[in-house]
């Protein structure tokens, strides 16, 4: 055992010492503008902003590019269409397997680092809040990568396949149980507060596609491992119909040409934003921590959160308070933290994602007159504080419980 336990150590000490060399050794390489990076596994998240940051990093170096090199961090391609774009776009992606490893634990040692308070940036830190956070998302190009001239065809032929035309459709998601039971099949989905709290269900989004098919404007379901939409004919079921069709430049596709993105926090919703869509950002949980679209015309609304003791629902502010005391982003997988709170997540129903839908349409067609409750106003000093996005007016109207000395009515 002792012997065992000794090497161990030793072989953690060399690894950790080559660890080290590697962290200088890409520090320096930072100096002359070549940028090491991991990319991840998923596909909205981090994977969508790189080709952002190179030209930010150009652009705030004052040269008029940099190298940047990246080593996946496992084996899953969140999407192969966008992998090829990174990579025609001149980003390195770095094959070998060994070192591959190498990286990967250096990469490990910098972030075990940083968080006993070295302030060691050798890799690029790839960080989703910090994107979208940033006012300055955009320079230089209106959406995070543009595509080239056969990457646009091929995306016009995928919407001549599914009968759509440029702006004609609007995408929703519904995270749903199904999702998250295939996904992670040994978790414990009755008691997962958090990711049961961000749970969608698809007969919610029924009445905003009739009104707005009735409108001219046809809704298309994306995402992942759901189940078939089984009755309800104004919504064209993509992830069960056309997806294993068409190939992974589909997805980029409908994000890039539709008119705006419903849906909860996730993965897709970082992949709109990259694209500069308008978002109707219902569902959010926990609020306002979960990250609130920037782009002009979005609009947004929380989950309400009913406190059990007290039997009243919880209100803006307080929401906005709890975050400032409680700090989400450090502990919002923490299943006991949720339970401690006593409070029961309660969707956006149907009429809100309804009324949402259509007041979002007319921001973008410019004919909105109703009222602006800008959240910039209201998360002073919060993650929403730059953005150029609003709290929906019909949730205002229908909740004015929740609003409290906010409400214009």
């Amino acid at each position: 055992m002792i012997i065992e336990q000794g090497k161990y150590r030793l072989k953690k000490i060399t690894f950790d010492v080559i660890g080290f060399f590697v962290i200088i050794t890409v520090f320096i390489f930072r100096k002359i503008n070549i940028y090491f990076f991991m990319y991840p596994d998923a596909f909205g998240h981090q994977a969508m902003n790189i080709e952002y940051y190179g030209r930010k990093i150009a652009l705030l170096s004052g040269k008029n590019k940099c190298i940047m090199i990246s080593f996946p961090r496992g084996k899953v391609i969140p999407n192969k269409a966008l992998f090829d774009h990174h990579v025609k776009s001149g980003i390195i992606m770095v094959g070998n397997n060994l070192l591959t490893k190498i990286l990967r634990w250096s990469f490990t040692l910098q972030k075990k680092l940083r968080k006993n308070n070295f302030n060691i940036d050798a890799f690029m830190m790839l960080n989703m809040t910090d994107l979208l956070a940033n006012a300055d998302i955009h320079i230089k190009s209106k959406v995070a990568f543009p595509f080239d001239n056969d990457e646009n065809k091929s995306i016009d032929k995928v919407l001549s396949n599914m009968s759509l035309s440029n702006g004609n459709f609007y995408l929703f998601q519904d995270r749903n149980v199904h999702y998250h039971k295939k996904r992670y099949p040994n978790k414990d989905h009755e008691h997962d507060v958090f990711n049961n709290g961000r749970i969608e269900f698809i007969e919610d989004f029924e009445d905003a596609a009739k009104v707005m098919g009735d409108i001219g404007i046809k809704a298309v379901r994306i995402g992942s491992e759901s189940e078939p939409v089984k009755r309800i004919s104004n919504i064209i079921d993509y992830p069960n119909i056309y997806r294993s069709k068409l190939g992974s430049i589909a997805d980029l596709a409908l994000i890039d040409r539709c008119k705006f993105f419903v849906g909860p926090n996730s993965g897709i919703t970082c992949a709109a934003i990259a694209f500069n869509k308008p978002l109707l950002y219902c569902n959010v949980f926990p609020w306002p921590w979960m990250h609130i679209p920037m782009n002009k015309n979005s609009v947004s609304m929380p989950k309400k959160l009913w406190m059990i003791d007290k039997k009243r629902m919880m209100t803006l502010q307080e929401m906005i308070k709890m975050e400032s005391e409680f700090y989400y982003k450090k502990i919002h997988y923490d299943m006991a933290f949720f339970k401690s709170l006593k409070i029961e997540v309660v969707n956006n129903s149907s009429e809100e994602i309804m009324l949402a839908t259509l007041e979002i349409n007319s921001r973008i067609d410019g004919t909105w007159d109703g009222e602006n409750y800008k959240l910039n106003k209201m998360l002073k000093n919060n993650i929403g504080c730059n953005s150029n996005s609003v709290l929906s007016t019909s949730f205002a109207d229908l909740n004015k419980d929740i609003m409290g000395s906010l409400y214009k009515g």
